[in-house]
């Protein structure tokens, strides 16, 4: 990611914007920033990059509630649930269930990741090229 970086501030675009971009991304997501790399760089990562599994846990305890604002008890019901399913998932992980299959589009997508990430190991590739096709 670093090389990267260096790289786009080694061409410098003419791009509107681009300084106040550059400024951003060093304020919030530097080493030393607000984010630093390690709570979101997913390099190399295969495993799901999205928080869709979040939204759908949020999704499925709105179902329950019929007013935005539940008093503390219809709160705390709702989280006793929640919690019960996700120990059920937990034991049932740990009994070396099936985990779900992915979608064909996301394995596809890992593929081809992988294979542009080997070639960027193997130096058959740049880092502009390699963002390019990133």
């Amino acid at each position: 990611m670093l090389s990267g970086l260096q790289c786009l501030l080694r061409i410098l675009p003419n791009y509107p914007g681009i300084q106040r971009f550059l400024d951003y991304y060093h304020n919030t997501f530097a080493p030393f920033s607000r984010f630093p790399p390690h709570m979101y760089n997913h390099y190399r990562n295969i495993t799901p990059r999205t928080i869709n599994y979040l939204e759908g846990r949020h999704n499925r305890m709105k179902k329950h509630v019929n007013s935005p604002h539940p008093n503390i008890y219809i709160a705390i019901d709702l989280l006793q649930k929640e919690q019960s399913l996700a120990s059920f998932s937990r034991i049932r992980d740990d009994l070396g269930a099936l985990t779900p299959k992915r979608r064909k589009n996301n394995v596809i997508s890992d593929q081809c990741l992988n294979k542009l990430w080997q070639r960027y190991d193997e130096g058959r590739t740049d880092i502009p090229a390699f963002l390019k096709a990133a």
